[in-house]
């Protein structure tokens, strides 16, 4: 239950009061603690992040009490690298004298590999820093910034055919370049390094699932962090049924790859309305409608969904007002395109 005040702001909650007093940490501490004892994560971690940044200028020991009591998400903010800085050990793969041929040099604003490029190489990053771009509807969105230490490229070690972002020197950089064996091979000696890129890699690529769609991408790099580890993954085989009319989506999804058909359902008919490709949201009507629709959902192809939970929707609904009218307005998008699809075909059959 949320704690109200009574104040001479006219404030009655811990919430307002937050808003009323951006610099308090003791405030932005206790409704971070509310809305975790509430389930809401993310609203929770944005509220203690916000008293970290201020406890750690004014007093570190506090600061790091809330990391040790709430994990290191509350620490990070946008600008820092959610990868792990310690793959430097895999360099001793290539004994001294090889190690020069497969290193690469980048000046500042180099291009290392674009989106859509054939994916044979992973990196690792000795010296500089790396920014992580991916294009969507046409416009970059930033993924990450990768430093000293980091992996990038993982996705040649998947058999990714080709490359899913573009990777740009933010500094003079220097990496060593390892073909998909021999970093394999690399691995065999640090078993442990190999367990934290392949949880690293899983974490990357719902985080290009996320920023692949128009409604998420526009979230802060950090939120939508939050929200990459807080999704799972759902397979349909082709034609399977994803939702069926009158059936809620017990979650939000995000194609991450396949195609979905989509139906409208009556009594008497079944009407085809479209097809949904990778980066379209599913479960939308959640948020607008009380009850349930008469949409069905079919996978075309096999498909593979990022499923999110909706309260976690709903958190990020909350301290973006933004990103609830983007939702409003996709789903009301989606249904005046289903009308006019009934619409035209009714009119052809009646011709």
């Amino acid at each position: 239950m949320e704690v109200t005040f009574i104040t001479k702001t006219g404030a009655t909650s811990l919430k307002e009061l937050c808003a009323l007093h951006p610099n308090d940490p003791t405030l932005h501490t206790g409704y971070g603690k509310q809305l975790m004892e509430e389930g809401r994560e993310i609203a929770a971690v944005i509220s203690l992040r916000n008293a970290y940044q201020i406890l750690i200028k004014e007093n570190p020991a506090d600061a790091q009490q809330l990391v040790e009591e709430y994990g290191v998400e509350v620490s990070l903010d946008s600008m820092t690298p959610t990868a792990s800085k310690g793959y430097l050990a895999l360099q001793n793969f290539y004994g001294r004298f090889s190690q020069k041929r497969h290193k690469v040099k980048l000046t500042e604003s180099t291009v290392l590999f674009r989106q859509g490029e054939s994916a044979d190489s992973v990196y690792l990053i000795l010296e500089g820093e790396l920014a992580v771009t991916a294009e969507v509807d046409g416009k970059p969105v930033l993924l990450n910034y990768l430093h000293k230490g980091c992996l990038v490229g993982e996705g040649a070690m998947f058999k990714q055919a080709v490359r899913r972002a573009t990777v740009v020197s933010n500094t003079e950089t220097l990496l060593m370049r390892f073909s998909p064996e021999n970093l394999g091979k690399a691995f065999e000696a640090y078993p442990d390094l190999n367990l934290t890129f392949s949880k690293e890699s899983l974490l990357r690529r719902r985080m290009a699932v996320l920023s692949s769609s128009l409604l998420f991408s526009r979230l802060p790099m950090d939120v939508r962090f939050l929200i990459a580890k807080r999704t799972w993954n759902v397979t349909y085989k082709s034609g399977e049924t994803i939702k069926d009319r009158l059936d809620y989506m017990p979650y939000m999804a995000l194609i991450a790859s396949g195609v979905v058909h989509l139906y409208e359902e009556t009594s008497d008919a079944r009407i085809y309305c479209g097809r949904l490709k990778p980066g379209a949201v599913l479960g939308l009507h959640k948020f607008v409608r009380y009850e349930a629709s008469n949409l069905i959902y079919v996978a075309e192809s096999d498909c593979e969904l990022e499923c999110i939970d909706f309260t976690v929707i709903e958190d990020v609904m909350d301290i973006s007002p933004w990103f609830h009218q983007e939702i409003k307005m996709m789903e009301k998008n989606l249904s005046d395109q289903i009308t006019r699809t009934i619409m035209l075909q009714g009119m052809q059959t009646a011709l």
